[in-house]
């Protein structure tokens, strides 16, 4: 059990640095001269691709086993920063980090689940916990071990630094995994004793669920890729604007660990109340040109979406049964390749077209307050199930 745990933090850890991106954002606006509404479509492409990853990872790992799919996910990750390091366009960005490393992401992010989904029961919370907090841990550290290098050098050279650093842990990893018993083919988190349970995409409770994820990935992705954006037009130190994304992050790492948990304490859909609440007040925070505040609202925004991480997994497994875990969220993915394609875009271009941030924020607050909505129209179907 802790050597699973293990490997998905690692997996985890190195995949979470989807979520540097901000750190980059206003080097490369600088370094490739193009806008930033242009330049945004690069982290929705990440983001889409991350999806199709996710959605196939199960598929990947019952066709590969373990080992190979973390050899597949690693090397999609160190080569597609490698490609912009070697060619250094805009072209080169959207195909090595935008396709592969995205679709790296995705597989490893995928395997890094279904390694926690494997724990025991009265563990599995705490360990998709952990294992989901990991993925923010690249976005707290790297900011701070990054920016001397992003100040002082061209972007290529902090790619070509990550692109090596994940090969090197890829090959740790793939080392680790072969201690591990590979899956058992029908054994998979798809499958049930060998025979195929298919989420039912017109149930109810799964569409609730799709739409409160999808507004929960769009506040958080469109802050996310856009929080230096956001600080720098509040006029906010550059220190401060440098903070932003280890603030966010720090956020995602603490409602990663404990979203699982939260399930357990307040029920899902109490949980999913409270955790847009606190993400609608993040980003009245955030638009304040105020340093203290907008540091709060970060983490608050990151607490939300990095709650996501292990609240819906942890919710699927009471709702549709721990072995189902890897193919049913991977299906409620969709969710995230949607709200990954539009919110980095429309935060960029809407910051072009009105030369603020306050609409983009402005349409994130009312995606909470749908979710909250949503969030209380599944307590009362769950209220309405139980009474009949």
């Amino acid at each position: 059990m802790a050597r699973e745990i293990a490997v998905g933090v690692i997996i985890n850890m190195t995949m979470g640095i989807i979520y540097i991106w901000g750190v980059f954002l206003l080097p490369l606006e600088k370094f490739l001269a193009v806008p930033r509404s242009q330049l945004s479509i690069i982290p929705s492409i990440a983001l889409v691709c991350f999806t199709v990853g996710m959605v196939i990872h199960d598929h990947v790992i019952h066709r590969l086993g373990y080992l190979r799919a973390s050899l597949v996910a690693f090397g999609l990750a160190g080569a597609g920063h490698l490609v912009f390091a070697a060619w250094w366009s805009y072209w080169a960005l959207m195909v090595g980090y935008g396709v592969l490393f995205g679709l790296g992401a995705g597989i490893g992010y995928g395997l890094a689940l279904t390694l926690a989904s494997i724990v025991p029961d009265v563990k599995r919370a705490l360990a998709i916990g952990l294992v989901m907090a990991a993925f923010a841990f690249g976005g707290v550290v790297l900011p701070f071990c990054l920016s001397s290098i992003v100040d002082s050098s061209a972007p290529t050279f902090g790619f070509a630094l990550i692109g090596v650093a994940i090969l090197i842990v890829g090959v740790f990893a793939a080392w680790l995994l072969t201690r591990i018993d590979p899956p058992a083919v029908g054994a998979h988190a798809g499958q049930d004793n060998g025979e195929s349970q298919r989420v039912k995409l017109l149930d109810v409770q799964f569409i609730i669920l799709a739409l409160i994820f999808f507004a929960m990935c769009f506040v958080g992705l469109m802050t996310v890729s856009q929080v230096t954006g956001i600080l720098s037009s509040n006029a906010l130190s550059p220190h401060v604007v440098k903070l932003g994304p280890s603030f966010f992050t720090l956020g995602y790492l603490i409602g990663s660990v404990f979203g699982g948990k939260l399930v357990e304490v307040l029920s899902g859909w109490r949980a999913l109340v409270l955790a847009n609440l606190v993400a609608g007040g993040g980003l009245l925070l955030l638009g304040l040109p105020s340093a203290q505040a907008a540091m709060l609202g970060a983490v608050s925004v990151g607490m939300t979406f990095g709650s996501s991480a292990s609240l819906m997994p942890t919710l699927i497994g009471e709702s549709y049964g721990a072995r189902r875990i890897g193919a049913v969220y991977g299906k409620l993915m969709v969710s995230y390749g949607i709200a990954g394609l539009l919110a980095p875009w429309l935060g960029g271009a809407i910051y072009v077209a009105y030369g603020s941030y306050g609409p983009a924020i402005a349409i994130s607050v009312v995606m909470c307050v749908v979710a909250v909505g949503l969030g209380l129209a599944l307590g009362k179907k769950r209220a309405d199930a139980l009474a009949t």
